[in-house]
């Protein structure tokens, strides 16, 4: 095994805490490490090829030469690139995660004066040039994030949706969809919170994908609930929200989340939204943007308020 599958296997290991299993294959077969989901389901396995080098050609362009007889493209097959420091045994902050049937279309082809033909990775180090390969790279810290993305629905991830630092500036298009699929997954989806929440008495969920991190606080004590909502991306605070409300009933609960699931892209948001069923009417009175919002949240019940809750937030950080 070279330093560099050494290095990579414990640092994927380290950084995914037992989320992940990485192993050698049996047989190589051009794949270096397989990467699986820890579970107590059985999951599809990541095949991965690596290729590394320590040498730079000037430019600082980076150039890998894979054989063609050696390569076959499949679903589930991904090559990693990166810069190796074999005297440091660190690798460089950026790095590719290519998926074979990708690699296969974007790679030169180099069959002239070879009797074995090649395909060769060329790309600048870094994100200073833009090139065909510029939305496979991703922060070296980001792998595991992303890896578990792939390995938990390897179908619908979409390589679009990594973010990596070409430009420092927060995208709040793509902040404002993390939120609604973060509030989703957790309070307004039923989702469940974790084991040992970091503050003594509170429920704490969370959601994470690729480099956004979603996580929810709150303290309930029977007459009012208190809570924060905070988003990380590449693990530094950029957004939170702040809130104050009365301890519904069961039922109202039930109704409350129904209500935040069905208008998930538009409340709490800075907007104004409201859905009624049956005897309940669910109010959002909110003002202003992402950047910059504050509202009011009620349930009505026959025209009662039986419910309601207060909120501010917006903006920490505009660069990550």
């Amino acid at each position: 095994m070279n330093t560099f599958e050494e290095y990579l296997i414990n640092w994927v290991v380290k950084e995914a805490e037992g989320k992940l299993i990485v192993y050698k294959p049996e047989r190589n077969e051009g794949v270096d490490l397989i990467v699986k989901k820890r579970a107590k389901y059985d999951t599809t396995p990541l095949n991965l090829r690596v290729g590394s080098t320590d040498k730079l050609e000037e430019g600082n362009i980076f150039v890998k030469d894979i054989l063609e007889k050696e390569f076959s493209p499949e679903k589930n097959f991904y090559l990693v690139f990166a810069h190796f420091n074999s005297i440091e045994r660190t690798i460089n902050d950026y790095i590719w995660l290519i998926p074979s049937t990708e690699f296969n279309k974007l790679a030169e082809k180099i069959d002239k004066d070879t009797y074995e033909p090649k395909l060769r990775f060329k790309a600048p180090l870094g994100l200073k040039d833009k090139n065909k390969y510029s939305p496979f790279l991703i922060e070296k810290k980001d792998i595991v994030d992303v890896l578990l993305d792939i390995a938990e629905n390897p179908e619908k991830f979409k390589f679009s949706t990594v973010l990596t630092l070409e430009s420092k500036q927060v995208n709040i298009d793509n902040l404002k969809k993390f939120i609604t699929e973060a509030r989703e997954n957790t309070y307004a989806g039923g989702g469940r919170a974790v084991d040992n929440p970091r503050l003594s008495g509170s429920t704490q969920l969370e959601y994470q994908k690729a480099n956004f991190f979603y996580r929810d606080i709150y303290f309930g004590g029977g007459i009012h609930f208190m809570g924060q909502e905070i988003v990380y991306q590449n693990n530094k605070p950029i957004w939170s929200m702040i809130y104050k409300g009365q301890e519904p009933e069961k039922n109202i609960t039930a109704f409350l989340r129904k209500s935040l699931l069905k208008l998930s892209k538009e409340c709490r948001l800075g907007g104004s939204c409201e859905f009624r069923e049956e005897i309940y009417k669910y109010q959002d009175k909110g003002s202003g943007s992402l950047e910059n919002f504050s509202g009011e949240e009620v349930i009505l019940r026959n025209g009662v308020q039986v419910y309601i809750l207060n909120y501010m937030g917006g903006l920490l950080a505009k660069e990550v």
